[in-house]
């Protein structure tokens, strides 16, 4: 029996995305809220929303709608920074004053969260 089941729904962004961007995920309340740069992309509650403990997983999704090609593709993603406030919704403007605080304090890396003992599904 496999360690979780995918339930998931898909969102597409009709614009360029290159460059930063900032990611913001509100899980509260049945509901979970994302943001892009400031702006709510999306919504979802219901049986989308987590049953179990979360985790953060970096991953580069793309569209069979590329085509298919012979030219072998490369894709990079880079992470600036993870901010997690346990127990909080923030705002997206509001973490990101949070994130210019540790900047400015000079905080280059600070895990907060807690070991929850549980296997990720990469590792299974």
């Amino acid at each position: 029996m496999p360690y979780w089941v995918a339930v998931n729904v898909a969102h597409r962004e009709n614009r360029s995305l290159n460059g930063w961007h900032t990611l913001v995920l509100q899980v509260a309340h049945g509901t979970m809220t994302f943001y892009v740069d400031g702006l709510r992309v999306a919504r979802l509650g219901g049986r989308y929303y987590p049953e179990v403990p979360m985790s953060i997983n970096y991953n580069v999704w793309f569209s069979a709608a590329l085509g298919k090609t012979t030219v072998p593709r490369s894709y990079a993603e880079d992470v600036d920074w993870v901010y997690h406030a346990a127990g909080a919704v923030l705002s997206p403007a509001q973490v990101s004053a949070a994130v210019r605080s540790l900047r400015h304090d000079g905080v280059s890396f600070r895990d907060t969260v807690p070991a929850s003992g549980l296997a990720s599904p990469c590792n299974l």
